[in-house]
């Protein structure tokens, strides 16, 4: 395949190929159409796709990000095996009907110019995860309620003038996050913590990051304080605004199960975003890892990944207490994960990673906190999954009463997290 321009790396095992800097789509790649099932062609210049694209009959992920396209390639409609079409920062201001094709599970256009999205979307009838953050959008079709499928959907940093309440009555969404739209409640600056002078921090080495933002190890020197700083890489990450994910994350308060937010950095007007977070001891580890291609929505976790039960109960208690306070508070995470909990070798866990989360009239829309109880759930589900199977038959019965009842369909049925915790007490005593 190194013959194909603009090759960068092909991988045999994923059947993935890379292009990078491609100016268009050669026409050698369709000697090995048959070979290709992942094609990677972001942060080029490309502006369409040649007429002979459907012939690669087996594509299943394609990213087309960081191409200026401003429209949707209409006859991405006719590629029946594509479950991944990726988007992202592309300039895309037009979807037309019919070119998204009903084999989708994953639809990232992140960062774009849509304003409106195609009627056509209700035929996406197995669409799990849906990324719109930072596009114009002001109001979602009603088809999109026939997505009965979506169970994760990124709305931050539109235009959006209403709360799409009919999204929260689709019978699996678990993942939802919308700030930084018109109509989404914001906290003044005065009930934030004040700024922290840069002057005041010493940066350390990096100890994590993501797509969006880098974390590294520093010193308040005034405090004499440990602290992790988490850096963006700009103004938008991948679930809106940076400056949402601060406020939600400066809005939790203190609470022993989650990352305490200790300031914002005080920056000059066009810098990048800093936050000031409390250092997590060395003995806590992410419980999980990002879901992965074939997961779509699901969390991985390593090869032989086992807990045992108390370990679960402990992290169940602890993240339920967590959501507690945050919806006490108004705030909805968004993005309860695994990958978003560091855990210790006790299952003592801690939430962090308030990227999807936004502020909510609880008395209007308690609808917010009943589709985390469906997260809630899938993280019950992913920790039974890898049980050890020696103390399966002592697993409580009060958390498996837990995990049904928030894999319910109906929104409404779905326990608040004053019901969970009490659930989990009772648990405990039986």
């Amino acid at each position: 395949m190194q013959h194909i321009p603009f090759f960068d790396s092909f991988d045999a095992l994923q059947k993935r190929l890379t292009l990078r800097n491609a100016s268009r789509i050669p026409d050698e790649l369709f000697e090995f159409s048959e070979q290709i099932e992942i094609l990677d062609v972001s942060g080029g210049s490309l502006s369409h796709l040649p007429s002979r694209f459907p012939e690669l009959r087996k594509l299943r992920v394609l990213f087309l990000s960081r191409n200026p396209f401003s429209v949707v390639p209409e006859l991405l409609g006719e590629c029946e095996k594509l479950e991944l079409l990726g988007c992202k920062s592309c300039g895309v201001s037009t979807i037309p009907e019919h070119s998204l094709p009903a084999s989708l599970r994953w639809l990232i256009l992140t960062d774009n110019q849509i304003k409106t999205l195609p009627t056509s979307i209700k035929n996406l009838s197995k669409l799990r995860k849906l990324s719109l953050a930072a596009n114009k959008i002001r109001k979602l079709p009603v088809e999109l309620s026939e997505c009965s499928a979506l169970e994760l959907v990124r709305l931050g940093a539109n235009e959006m003038t209403e709360m799409p309440e009919g999204l929260f009555e689709l019978p699996t969404l678990a993942w939802y996050g919308d700030a930084g739209n018109r109509f989404a409640a914001i906290r003044e600056a005065s009930a934030f913590p004040p700024a922290i002078s840069l002057d005041d921090i010493v940066y350390g080495p990096r100890i994590g990051g993501s797509p969006s933002s880098e974390v590294f190890r520093g010193v308040l020197k005034t405090r004499s304080r440990d602290v992790a700083i988490k850096h963006y890489k700009g103004k938008l990450t991948s679930d809106g605004y940076a400056k949402d994910d601060i406020r939600a994350f400066l809005a939790t308060g203190k609470h022993p199960n989650i990352i305490e937010a200790i300031g914002r950095v005080d920056l000059p007007q066009e810098s990048d975003e800093r936050l000031i977070l409390s250092l997590v001891p060395q003995q806590f580890s992410p419980l999980g890892l990002p879901p992965d291609f074939k997961s779509i929505t699901r969390d991985c976790f390593p090869t032989g990944t086992r807990f045992t039960t108390s370990f679960i109960e402990n992290v169940l208690r602890d993240i339920a207490s967590a959501l507690r306070h945050l919806h006490e508070r108004g705030i909805a995470h968004g993005d309860l994960y695994a990958h978003n909990i560091l855990s210790d070798p006790n299952g003592r866990s801690i939430l962090g990673d308030f990227g999807a989360a936004s502020f909510y009239n609880r008395e209007a829309s308690r609808l917010r906190e009943r589709i985390e109880a469906r997260a809630f759930g899938f993280l019950i589900e992913d920790l039974l999954e890898r049980l050890e199977s020696n103390t399966a038959g002592s697993f409580p019965q009060g958390i498996l009463e837990i995990r049904t009842r928030c894999g319910n369909p109906i929104t409404r049925d779905l326990p608040t997290f004053d019901d969970i915790q009490m659930m989990l007490n009772q648990s405990s005593t039986r």
